[in-house]
């Protein structure tokens, strides 16, 4: 069986196969070295494809974020290890004195953040390694963790303006679902 041929079927397998297979067929065109690479996981790849067209143009834009979150789909998403990934990049801007600069660098590290790790976890859901309730407290993770990275950098850049807050206190607090750690893929997050 030829590679179109099995891209195909891949994304005949799909709840929208004609979605997953345009998908395909860009992935197959930009990184054609990518579906050989990972044929065995074309059926996680076609189900992602047919669910999000978002994590799609994604994953087509940048494939070795794709081949990361296939290599770590038994690794769920915590808190801890979202942060501390988020750390050792901030390390690399951390110090750069242009306010304006370190906030783009910020913003980008908080979208990359946020889309490298929603890949892993939807790619976990599609795939059965989660159920529901370990889905909703990833996806409460992750956004806890950009809320805490967001905050970090916010003071940051309040303190290179205005010195040292005082008393260094301020705080955040999760509402709802997602205080509840019960986020959905669609779910706005209410905090205070």
């Amino acid at each position: 069986m030829n590679v179109p041929d099995i891209v195909k079927e891949a994304a005949s397998a799909t709840p929208d196969p004609d979605r997953a297979l345009r998908n395909l067929e860009r992935l197959l065109r930009e990184s054609p070295e990518f579906i050989e690479a990972h044929g065995r996981r074309l059926g996680t790849i076609a189900s992602l494809f047919a669910h999000s067209q978002f994590l799609s143009d994604y994953c087509i834009s940048n494939p070795s974020r794709l081949s990361q979150a296939l290599s770590s789909l038994h690794l769920p998403a915590q808190k801890e290890d979202i942060l501390g990934k988020a750390a050792r990049v901030h390390e690399s801007f951390r110090d750069v004195d242009n306010p304006s600069l370190y906030k783009q660098q910020a913003m980008k590290l908080l979208r990359d953040i946020k889309k490298s790790c929603l890949l892993v976890i939807t790619m976990r859901d599609l795939s059965g390694i989660t159920d529901l309730q370990e889905c909703m407290a990833e996806l409460s993770a992750l956004s806890e963790a950009i809320i805490e990275y967001a905050l970090e950098m916010s003071e940051t850049l309040m303190r290179r303006k205005f010195g040292l807050l005082r008393d260094n206190a301020f705080s955040v607090i999760g509402m709802g679902k997602l205080g509840g750690g019960e986020l959905n893929y669609s779910s706005d997050i209410d905090i205070i």
